[in-house]
C-alpha cells in the first residue's frame, strides 16, 4: 500500500519484493515470501502522484520527473534484491502502470511506454519480452489507462493486459490482449504457464458504445419454455448470455443480463427454474436486493420453510399453486437471490 501526505511525501508499507519499499529484508519465514514491512516508510518527497505495479512503484514529482521504485522487470516475491530509485524521464504530467508495464504522458501530450511487452501492451508495433527504456508510441494524448479491459461483445474476451488511450481529439485507441489484429502469440499468465492468445502490438482505434438498457424485461420469460424458445427470446432482444450446466452437471443452465438472471432446464428440456439476483419481479415486483426477512414476510406472509446453509446464509421457501418460491437471504446483507421453481422440481 502507498499513500501521499498533504505535504507531498510518499509512504508505503506491506509487501517489499525487490526492495520496492527501500528496506532491506529479514531472514525469517514471514519475510521469505512477501518481505513484509509493517510500519509506513518514507519513500520519496515532493511526489504528486504514484501508482503500484507488480513489484514496483512509478511516481511523478512536483518537478515533473518520473521515477520507478523496485524492479521494472518481473521478479518473484521472494526476490531480496535491493534496487535504488531510478529516474526514468523528465517533463511529464501523468504516469500509470499495470503489472510490469509503464506509461507516461509528457508535457507535449506525447505517450511513452516501456516494460513487459509480450502481449503487445506497450503499443510499440512489435512483441518483445521487455522494452528497457521509454518508447514514444503516440502523440496528442489526453489520458491513458492500463489493466484488464472488459468488452461489450457477444464473444467472451478474457483480456488480462491492455493499454487504452484517449486522444485530444476524443478518439479511443487500444492494444494488448484481445484487441485488434487477431495475431496469436505465446503469452504468460500469473501462474507462469504458456498460453496462446489473441493480441495487438499496435494501437488500434476502438469504439466505445453507449450502454443501451434492455428493451424487454426478463420477467416475461415463463416456466416450461423450451431451451430453443428461451434462446430465440434472448437473441431477438439482444440479451447477453452464457450457457453451461449446474454444479452437479446434470441440468442445462443459462446466465443472462450480466449474470443477474439464471434459467435452469430439467432433463425433459423444459424451463424449471427462473432466478434473479436483483428483484422478485418474476413474482410480485415488491422485493429487491438487500431487503430484510421482515420485508419478505410482509410481502409473502409467514407460511414458509427456512433452510440454513451456513455462513450466515439461509433460504425461505414458499409453496404456491403452480410454482414454488425460494428467497436466499444473508443475515447481514439481506435478500440476495429470488427463485421461481416449477412445482415439484428440485436441483
Amino acid at each position: 500500500m502507498i499513500y501521499i501526505t498533504g505535504d507531498n511525501q510518499l509512504y508505503g508499507l506491506g509487501g517489499n519484493p525487490a526492495g520496492i519499499l527501500q528496506q532491506s529484508t529479514k531472514d525469517e519465514l514471514n519475510s521469505t515470501y512477501m518481505n513484509v514491512v509493517t510500519e509506513p516508510v518514507l519513500l520519496m518527497e515532493n511526489v504528486v502522484y504514484a501508482k503500484c505495479g507488480y513489484s514496483s512503484v512509478i511516481l511523478l514529482t512536483g518537478n515533473k520527473d518520473v521515477y520507478v521504485l523496485g524492479n521494472k522487470d518481473y521478479v518473484s516475491f521472494s526476490d531480496n534484491t535491493f534496487y535504488e530509485p531510478q529516474k526514468v524521464m523528465e517533463n511529464a504530467k501523468y504516469v500509470t502502470s499495470f503489472l510490469n508495464t509503464y506509461a507516461v504522458i509528457d508535457e507535449d501530450d506525447n505517450l511513452w511506454t516501456w516494460g513487459d511487452n509480450r502481449l503487445g501492451q506497450c503499443g510499440a508495433g512489435f512483441f518483445s519480452a521487455q522494452i528497457q527504456t521509454p518508447w514514444k508510441v503516440m502523440e496528442h494524448v489526453q489520458c491513458v489507462w492500463m489493466g484488464s479491459v472488459s468488452f461489450n461483445s457477444a464473444q467472451q474476451v478474457q483480456a488480462q493486459d491492455n493499454l487504452i488511450v484517449l486522444t485530444t481529439d476524443g478518439d479511443f485507441y487500444g492494444c494488448g490482449e484481445g484487441i485488434g489484429t487477431q495475431k496469436e502469440i505465446g503469452g504468460i499468465n500469473d501462474l507462469d504457464t504458456v498460453q496462446e492468445v489473441v493480441a495487438s502490438e499496435t494501437l488500434q482505434k476502438i469504439s466505445i458504445q453507449e450502454f443501451i438498457p434492455l428493451s424487454v424485461s426478463l420477467k416475461d420469460v415463463e416456466l416450461l419454455w423450451s431451451e430453443e424458445t428461451l434462446k430465440q427470446f434472448l437473441d431477438d432482444n439482444k440479451v447477453d448470455y452464457t450457457v453451461g450446466n449446474t454444479d452437479e452437471g446434470n441440468y442445462r443452465l443459462y446466465s443472462a443480463n450480466k449474470n443477474m438472471w439464471v434459467f435452469i432446464f430439467d432433463d425433459q428440456g423444459q424451463l424449471a427454474v427462473i432466478e434473479s439476483t436483483k428483484c422478485d419481479e418474476m413474482c410480485k415486483d415488491m422485493l429487491k436486493e438487500g431487503d430484510t426477512l421482515e420485508k419478505v414476510i410482509e410481502c409473502y406472509g409467514s407460511g414458509y420453510e427456512q433452510y440454513d446453509l451456513g455462513w450466515g446464509y439461509f433460504i425461505v421457501a414458499y409453496e404456491g399453486e403452480d410454482y414454488d418460491i425460494q428467497i436466499g437471504i444473508y443475515s447481514d446483507d439481506g435478500c440476495a437471490r429470488f427463485s421461481k421453481f416449477r412445482k415439484g422440481f428440485k436441483i
